[in-house]
């Protein structure tokens, strides 16, 4: 059991546990691998007494990532690190790291609800924010579902094994048994996301992140504890949407269109509606689905465009650019002649990530260390 509440605990167990080879991992994929740079110092390099405050510093910066393909590289033959996570919070602004996470664990519970891209998993106990995404989005929503995400929340105290469902486990880890406990099938067959205090040296998340690679865990990310006593609302949607449809459409003269008239000249929007998507930023990019009501006028052209559910996906960029899309379409003439009324739903899933390494050497980011 770990006991020492300061910026140097734990170092005599990574000493011992963390400098040397721990294995292979399961699965071989080789990382994105970026040249060394000479400009100025980059916001991603961290020095030796970094913690975790530095590493969700880092992700508020949102700067691009030269390794991508893993999490933390490092240390150079200066101790330094570099955070290769690619970052994607669906929360903005990010809130500091707790400084007693110990605490905050101990009364919450044993459950977490874990807020992700493609929204919460969980329904109750402790809230934390996924910094880093990878779980593959299938289209299945139930598929989906049955993901069970491992958190592991690094305190002073030790390491608390946590998720969605409840668990007994009050007592928390010491920090030379979480290898032993990584060997746990369930930690691959699920993401497993690491967590701690403000003032937790990297050197301490980097021997979990080596325990991880030793089992072959291929499903590492960073998340953070939001402050105690947070829940998510029953309900995201807010103001409403300038672009939402208000009321039925004002139709002086019913036409028609064949069904597959509608849908040959609706068509090109699927591939408008990826574009749209794929041009917002990553943290953006969430999984939902809206509807478009258009209205084709008597010659054919879009008279009225406008989203319904929008709401569920909260990017006015989205809805926006759709919209525009949208209006630009061409339709056969109706016949009888008139307005024609339809609607068409889009959904929307971020593309998945290739996997990251947990923790690579810092030569995969600095040829020359």
């Amino acid at each position: 059991m770990i006991g020492v509440r300061s910026s140097c605990f734990c170092f005599a167990l990574i000493a011992a546990g963390c400098s040397g080879g721990h294995g292979e991992p399961r699965k071989t994929a080789k990382p994105e691998v970026a040249q060394a740079s000479e400009s100025e110092p980059r916001v991603r390099d961290l020095g030796p007494r970094a913690t975790f405050s530095s590493l969700v510093a880092v992700a508020r910066s949102d700067t691009k990532s030269e390794a991508p393909g893993c999490l933390l590289a490092g240390p150079n033959q200066a101790g330094e690190w570099y955070v290769g996570a690619r970052f994607a919070s669906p929360l903005r602004p990010l809130p500091k790291p707790p400084n007693d996470l110990f605490t905050q664990v101990m009364r919450e519970g044993d459950k977490i609800v874990l807020l992700t891209q493609r929204g919460p998993i969980g329904s109750e106990g402790m809230t934390l924010v996924a910094l880093t995404d990878f779980v593959v989005d299938t289209g299945d929503t139930a598929s989906t579902r049955e993901v069970v995400p491992q958190v592991l929340l690094i305190t002073p105290s030790g390491v608390f094994h946590r998720t969605t469902e409840p668990s007994n486990a009050q007592a928390p880890i010491a920090l030379d048994e979480v290898s032993r406990t990584l060997a746990d099938k369930v930690f691959l067959d699920n993401p497993v996301y690491v967590t701690a205090d403000a003032e937790t040296p990297i050197q301490v998340i980097a021997h979990i992140l080596r325990s991880g690679l030793k089992h072959g865990l291929d499903q590492m990310g960073f998340a953070l504890a939001l402050p105690e006593g947070t829940r998510l609302p029953k309900d995201r949607s807010g103001t409403p949407s300038p672009l939402a449809c208000q009321g039925d459409p004002a139709i002086a003269e019913q036409g028609t269109l064949p069904k597959e008239a509608i849908s040959a000249s609706f068509s090109p929007m699927t591939d408008y509606a990826q574009r749209c998507y794929d041009a917002l930023p990553y943290s953006d990019q969430h999984v939902g689905s809206l509807k478009l009501r258009i209205v084709v006028n008597a010659e054919g052209k879009v008279a009225e465009a406008c989203t319904i559910d929008g709401e569920a996906l909260r990017s006015r960029r989205l809805e926006n650019c759709l919209v525009t899309e949208a209006q630009g379409l061409t339709f056969p003439a109706p016949y009888p002649k008139g307005e024609v009324v339809f609607s068409a739903p889009l959904r929307f899933a971020p593309k998945p990530w290739t996997r990251a390494l947990p923790i690579c050497p810092a030569a995969m980011v600095n040829p020359s260390d």
